[in-house]
């Protein structure tokens, strides 16, 4: 029996929220849980049940998440936690602090990731190298694609619900125990993801690969997305692994959730699970890409107007408040073809109404005078900028991806090869497998009139804040009067340490209500 605990972000500064996981639950449900705040016995509240994932051939995975009420903001807690009288596993958490920091030097500091293949972090350089950096988060975000369950892709997948639920829980185990990895010093928690997973209350939404590359649309490559029956069996046991190791909330999956740090409030919106499914083996898209809702759901619809109700309201007040929107993919791409819609994956644009939607809602924001910063992962590269018109807020858009890149066969053996050949005559390629990052888009908002431009960086005076490689990126905040100044930080992370020192930079904006 294995125990993990996992900091999650909580509805309010003075509650801590715990995931507990437990690899190998002997008694199931009927475990024993007992636990501790400080070292004292304390019986938690329950935010979801333990609730127990039991696939063939394999003791059961339990879960549940809990909270500890009535503490201090940006407070630290020891959270201990025996099963069935085992010895106790003990980890320190942190509340989430009631504001953005004021003080001379210090910053509220949010790391961005998303793109996580475990398989290519075999040596666990991305929890090592983002655990050693400092300063150290408050919050840690994750954007989606914390695993591929679609992966390997030459590998056959049963078009059975029991094979797939063994299949996907195995990767989420591998992920968030990293079976076999060696100790972190100083903590005994593995390295790789786990890592990650320590660093800060977290919090995620889920992006394609939670389920299958396009999802929900048929895949060339998935023969079991081919049949509505199989796309079912596959949703179905996927949600169970989302809903078992990253909702770290109650109710229905796909929830969107609001994250208030005065004055900063960042909206989570599932762009992902909430998607129009469509009827029968082979749906006909424009249903699924059409109509009001097809993106969000109703849900998303409600929850993003009601947040923007909230920033537009305190535009002219004593205390503005600035949105920060995250979303499983960019708000600054155009729609994909035809072609890549139905081989690779459909972007935000190629929702119609919806994403007319999500535009009109940012530019209510903008009108209102106030700055708007959109936070993202999805591309495989990383990208920092901002688009103005006239006489409104600017919006941003922060775009940290990948921190572990997905193998493509054959291709990378391909760019591999050639890279080598280059390096003969030339310096080698740091990043022979990555792709260029995309320029910003020339045009944004409903009439087009936002023009975009990347960000000058401290290694480079010229709009140049576009990253390749394996990444992560940290935002520090500032409360600076009534506006926020806002350091964001590339962190590469390649297994040279040197490439790492001479690439790594730095870039600002600041976010002020323009009234």
């Amino acid at each position: 029996m294995i125990v993990s605990l996992v900091n999650h972000v909580a509805d309010n500064a003075t509650t801590l929220r715990v995931w507990a996981g437990i690899l190998a639950a002997t008694n199931g449900t009927a475990s024993a849980l007992t636990w501790t705040l400080g070292g004292k016995p304390v019986v938690p509240s329950i935010v979801r049940p333990l609730q127990c994932w039991k696939v063939q051939g394999k003791l059961p995975f339990c879960s549940t998440v809990v909270e500890f009420g009535g503490l201090a903001s940006a407070s630290e807690h020891e959270v201990g936690l025996s099963v069935d009288a085992a010895e106790p596993i003990v980890r320190s958490f942190r509340t989430l602090p009631q504001a953005i920091p004021q003080e001379f030097g210090e910053r509220f500091n949010l790391l961005l990731l998303s793109c996580f293949h475990g398989a290519q972090d075999r040596h666990g350089e991305a929890g090592r190298w983002i655990s050693s950096y400092k300063p150290r988060p408050d919050l840690v975000l994750f954007a989606g694609d914390q695993v591929y369950l679609d992966l390997p892709t030459e590998r056959n997948f049963a078009d059975d619900q029991d094979w797939l639920e063994a299949k996907f829980q195995e990767d989420y185990v591998s992920n968030w125990y990293a079976p076999g990895a060696s100790p972190a010093s100083g903590g005994g928690i593995p390295e790789g993801f786990p890592q990650l997973l320590s660093l800060a209350p977290v919090a995620s939404i889920p992006d394609d690969h939670e389920y299958w590359n396009n999802a929900p649309f048929r895949s060339p490559l998935i023969q079991n997305s081919w049949t509505a029956a199989g796309r079912d069996r596959w949703r179905r046991a996927a949600e169970i692994g989302f809903g078992m190791f990253q909702q770290g909330y109650a109710g229905a999956m796909g929830q969107p959730r609001v994250i208030d740090i005065e004055p900063l409030s960042i909206l989570l919106l599932d762009t992902r699970s909430q998607r129009e499914r469509g009827a029968g083996d082979a749906p006909d898209h424009a249903t699924m890409l059409n109509p009001p809702g097809a993106l969000l759901g109703n849900a998303g619809r409600v929850a993003l107007a009601a947040w923007v109700d909230t920033l537009v309201a305190s535009a002219n007040t004593a205390k503005p408040r600035y949105g920060f929107l995250l979303t499983g993919q960019s708000l600054f791409a155009d729609p994909a073809s035809a072609f890549d819609g139905h081989v690779a994956d459909y972007e935000l644009a190629n929702y119609a109404a919806d994403y007319r939607y999500l535009m009109e809602q940012i530019e209510r924001v903008s009108t209102a005078g106030l700055p708007l910063t959109c936070l993202t992962g999805d591309v495989h590269w990383g990208r920092i900028l901002r688009a103005d018109t006239l006489n409104r807020g600017p919006v941003y858009e922060v775009i940290s991806s990948p921190t572990s890149l997905v193998k493509s066969i054959g291709i990378d053996e391909l760019k591999e090869a050639r890279s080598a050949i280059a390096g003969w005559f030339g310096p080698r390629d740091p990043w022979p497998t990555h792709p260029n990052p995309k320029d910003p888009p020339s045009r944004f908002g409903t009439l087009g009139d936002y023009q975009s431009l990347l960000l000058p960086t401290t290694l480079d005076p010229k709009p140049s804040s576009a990253m390749r490689g394996n990444l992560a990126l940290m935002l520090g905040i500032q409360r600076v009067g009534g506006s926020l100044d806002v350091q964001v930080d590339y962190i590469p992370l390649h297994h040279d340490q040197e490439v790492n020192a001479k690439t790594r930079w730095s870039t600002h904006f600041k976010l002020t209500a323009a009234h």
